[in-house]
């Protein structure tokens, strides 16, 4: 299976170092800066579009390739769907934070993404009988925010606590 970047409460959306320091994403930063009440600022070309898919529907996928006695070869699993930074940040305004508090602002000069993608999903839907479920951000994230609040699931990376991002 080839997956896209995969969301779901518990993982690390940064880049961990084996020191235990981390480098945050994107996605990251608006959360922490949403928890906060601060302003979002979205760099870049907002015409680029990536592909993320959520946790909840790679399980199923993996739980349909498996039970699929016909199941071979190399299944893009993905939702098939493409936002912009732009677009993911308002969703997460509207899911976590305060909309009259937390402002997205768009600077298209500073250097964003350089590139996007969408990953056709068409063998895994046609072979395996699977689509995604959370392809809608507004579902995505209501859903992610709920498993953010049970606290059922715990990252165990270590992560030095100067760095330690505010959503674990």
């Amino acid at each position: 299976m080839r997956l896209t970047g995969v969301h779901g409460y518990g993982e690390i959306l940064g880049h961990l170092n084996a020191d235990g320091s981390y480098k945050k994403s994107a996605f990251e930063i608006f959360f922490e800066n949403i928890l906060n009440g601060k302003d979002i600022d979205v760099w870049g070309n907002q015409e680029i579009k990536r592909d993320h898919i959520y946790i909840k529907d790679v399980l199923s996928a993996i739980e349909r390739s498996i039970k699929s006695p016909s199941a071979k070869g190399i299944y893009n699993i993905a939702s098939g769907m493409g936002y912009s930074q732009l677009e993911e940040a308002r969703v997460l305004v509207k899911i976590f934070g305060d909309e009259n508090k937390t402002h997205v602002n768009l600077s298209p000069e500073k250097s964003g993404l350089v590139r996007g993608y969408i990953y056709s999903i068409d063998k895994a839907k046609k072979e395996l009988g699977w689509e995604p479920k959370f392809t809608d951000l507004v579902d995505l994230y209501s859903d992610y925010k709920k498993e953010w609040i049970s606290k059922k699931y715990h990252n165990y990376h270590v992560i030095s606590d100067s760095d330690k991002p505010l959503t674990l």
